[in-house]
């Protein structure tokens, strides 16, 4: 053998070698991001199971395995208003393997309120899912059919209708005494823990007369004939409470009334290619079944990229910190 050959064939191993080094490298972390993904993907839900958001977040889940071709694992971390969930989510690796669902407020108002939360809507990437309004909900055999008939009631007897919400101080807390304020009226707001279905129990059972909610939250027990639906938070009938009140129809103002947005979220820092995978996805899954699915619970779904749900967050954040200026919103 020439002295040319056995160099020729010593720098053939050391580059063999070499690409298997750098293939067993890529193995072991679980691929380049041009890879994403190679396992399986933990989705974090931030409310007990059971309700809407849940219902939407498993809905989302089977919608990215059959669009990312993987496993999609879904984790409920119920707490704080959905504050313990997100954080999980916001302090997770930013690989594309630990997103979640949750609601607008989840991102830009608790941290308003809450200045110990160990996140911000700068720790997270959003995409907007859905978007819905509040609506208030009563039990069946209620005196309560309307706004008009809730308004009444109130006028006429101040500070005997309660009103159940999630948590004190959320975008359900505020929206009440939004109304309440709009309105000209007197109510008790009622935190209730453990989520819809607890809040659908409440009203359901008589331990408070309202509820205010959304209507994949709702849907169920109103499908099941012991809430009503009366009244949508708006100008407009939300979507699966079209023949309920809106405010605007008793003249009640609605200029500070906010909407709810159903996001998924990834913590910042994302790769780009990750991202444009996970973005593809979701956009693609809400054109086909995975949208009639949500539009069947009532969520209508409404895609927004990176980018577009950023702004509508920073709208969404003045939005509260004007309603919280206005009408007192401080807990």
């Amino acid at each position: 053998m020439t002295s040319s050959l056995r160099r020729c064939l010593a720098l053939g191993s050391a580059l063999a070698i070499g690409s298997l080094a750098l293939a067993a490298c890529a193995t072991s972390t679980g691929g380049s991001e041009s890879d994403y993904p190679t396992k399986s993907i933990t989705l974090t839900i931030p409310y007990a199971p059971g309700g809407g958001t849940d219902t939407a977040g498993r809905l989302l889940a089977t919608a990215l395995e059959q669009e990312l071709d993987t496993s999609v694992v879904v984790v409920n971390k119920e707490g704080g208003g959905g504050a313990i969930g997100v954080g999980e989510v916001a302090k997770a690796k930013a690989d594309g393997y630990s997103i979640g669902v949750a609601t607008d407020s989840n991102i830009v108002l608790q941290p308003i309120i809450n200045e110990d939360l160990p996140y911000g809507p700068d720790d997270v990437e959003t995409w907007g899912v859905a978007p819905s309004r509040f609506i208030i909900v009563a039990s069946a055999d209620s005196p309560y059919q309307s706004l008009g008939d809730i308004v009444d009631a109130a006028k006429q007897n101040p500070g005997t209708i309660r009103i159940a919400h999630p948590g004190t101080g959320g975008s359900n807390d505020l929206t009440a005494q939004a109304f309440a304020l709009a309105a000209d009226i007197d109510i008790v707001p009622v935190p209730i823990t453990g989520g819809g279905a607890e809040i659908n129990k409440a009203v359901a059972s008589g331990q408070v007369e309202l509820a205010m909610t959304t209507v994949p939250v709702a849907q169920g027990f109103v499908d099941a004939g012991k809430l009503v639906i009366a009244g949508t938070m708006g100008d407009e009938p939300a979507e699966g409470a079209e023949d309920a009140e809106t405010l605007a129809s008793i003249d009640v103002p609605t200029d500070l009334i906010p909407k709810a947005q159903l996001v998924m979220l990834a913590p910042a820092g994302i790769d780009d290619e990750v991202a444009d995978k996970l973005s593809e996805a979701l956009e693609t899954a809400t054109k086909g079944d995975f949208g009639d699915q949500m539009a069947k619970i009532g969520f209508p779904v409404s895609y927004l990229d990176i980018d577009d749900s950023s702004a509508a967050m920073s709208e969404v954040q003045r939005q509260y910190e004007q309603i919280m200026e206005q009408f007192g919103g401080e807990q």
